[in-house]
């Protein structure tokens, strides 16, 4: 899946691309790659829950993302303190103000 972020955070805006691909012989475990507007290129683990909650674990920070139907979703994110240590970071709602732009394609539409 690749996602597209455009968001303003503090003030200042991000733009980024994410790539999210599934972990070979695994379900529900994906490996994340961002790369951001002004060149930072983040790595991450990504998986699902038994509630349906989406972790999404990075090197310093880390998201729980809950789902609260089709046009919604939260995300509680953390960073790790130098102790190693996790602290709440930040709450984030997500609203969709668009209609979705989702385009499912089978294995052989990227062969032929």
């Amino acid at each position: 899946m690749v996602h597209r972020v455009d968001v303003e955070i503090f003030g200042g805006r991000k733009e980024a691309i994410e790539v999210f691909t599934p972990r070979e012989a695994s379900a529900d475990t994906f490996d994340q790659i961002s790369f951001d507007a002004d060149g930072t290129v983040e790595h991450g683990v990504g998986s699902f829950d038994a509630e349906g909650r989406y972790h999404n674990d990075l090197d310093e920070a880390r998201a729980t993302v809950s789902f609260n139907g089709p046009n919604s979703m939260q995300a509680l994110w953390e960073m790790r303190l130098p102790v190693g240590t996790w602290s709440k970071w930040m709450d984030v709602t997500f609203t969709r103000v668009g209609p979705p732009l989702i385009e499912v394609r089978a294995k052989t539409d990227h062969t032929e």
